[in-house]
């Protein structure tokens, strides 16, 4: 009797581990499956975003090619005055204006670009799932603008 015992505790032991390993393995397979009403969600979150992202890229580019032309201007206008001091105050002023004119696109630009991640976060949240994964992975686009 005790042989039995001892054989079906055995038999216990070594089946045990396989039955819940199966159910584990679909309980995984389980929490990997995204409903497709979380992936159309997300989907249109991105989307959003990236759009938001490609205008305010596109207004930042807008505002320093304008910002470049009125300095390219303004220099020309400086470099053709006869009166050396008045000249080199243009010269100046022209600079000077430039680069005011440049931090407030580029000040602008990250605005933007923060306000398109705000919006994705929000949105994100609302969907649940795997865009809050991007969210929370991503979200560090820092672009260092120079010119």
């Amino acid at each position: 009797m005790k042989k039995i015992i001892f054989g079906l505790f055995l038999v216990t032991l070594m089946v045990a581990p396989i039955a819940f390993a199966s159910e584990r393995a679909s309980d995984s397979a389980n929490r990997n499956r995204v409903s497709s009403a979380n992936l159309a969600c997300a989907s249109t979150a991105v989307q959003a975003r990236e759009s938001a992202l490609i205008s305010a890229w596109s207004k930042f580019s807008t505002s320093v090619t304008t910002v470049l032309t009125n300095r390219k201007s303004a220099l020309l206008t400086a470099w053709s005055l006869t009166d050396t001091n008045a000249r080199r105050k243009a010269i100046k002023d022209a600079w000077t204006t430039s680069r005011k004119d440049h931090k407030n696109a580029t000040i602008a630009y990250k605005a933007d670009q923060k306000s398109a991640w705000s919006a994705f976060n929000t949105a994100s949240v609302a969907c649940g799932g795997e865009a809050s994964k991007e969210r929370t992975s991503n979200s560090s686009s820092s672009v260092k603008i120079e010119i």
